[in-house]
């Protein structure tokens, strides 16, 4: 059964977002020329075991610049969060955030091109096998479609992982601004 979850009104950029239905629902505000925003979802953050989200989007515009991975629970101090130490994830326009430059060159094999304008993503983080696995759901689940991270840092399991994204602002195609996101939990054979 799905349980739709919140965004934290604590973990996030100081201004960009605007939460609405309980927090379960964030909305990408214009808030300067040209900007990165980020948002953790309020959960206890995971140490181990297999849990899988469904990220459902929508786009005001052609889909924008968003990030989608997961990260350790704490605050981000700098303008580029999708690349700080323990951010994992993917962006559409070929961005890959890991620490580890080995994995890298399996990851970029894969095209991203079809996160772009996304209405739904899928995000399976398995510690048991140290995995993150992103796809667009209704996409084949493949080497071509499905992005594979490996050996996610064990080192960072006593803080966890939580859902992280990270919403571009400019006035060109990566634009974010009216993208809204909501996420649920759901079960992992899905």
């Amino acid at each position: 059964i799905a349980r739709i979850l919140s965004f934290s009104t604590k973990y996030k950029s100081k201004t960009g977002f605007e939460f609405s239905e309980n927090n379960t629902v964030i909305k990408r505000l214009s808030d300067s020329e040209s900007s990165y925003r980020w948002v953790l979802v309020d959960i206890e953050p995971i140490t181990e075991g297999i849990r899988c989200f469904r990220v459902n989007a929508t786009h005001e515009r052609e889909g924008g610049w968003i990030t989608y991975g997961v990260s350790p629970q704490q605050t981000f101090t700098t303008a580029k969060e999708f690349g700080q130490d323990g951010v994992h994830g993917i962006a559409y326009n070929g961005c890959y955030y890991h620490p580890s430059t080995v994995n890298r060159v399996k990851i970029e094999q894969v095209s991203v091109r079809h996160f772009h304008g996304a209405d739904m993503i899928d995000i399976l983080l398995d510690l048991e096998k140290a995995t993150l696995r992103l796809a667009v759901v209704g996409t084949p689940v493949d080497e071509q479609h499905e992005v594979v991270f490996t050996n996610v840092r064990k080192n960072q399991l006593d803080k966890g992982f939580v859902p992280h994204f990270n919403m571009f602002q400019n006035n060109a195609t990566c634009n974010t601004v009216g993208s809204t996101l909501k996420i649920a939990e759901i079960p992992p054979e899905l």
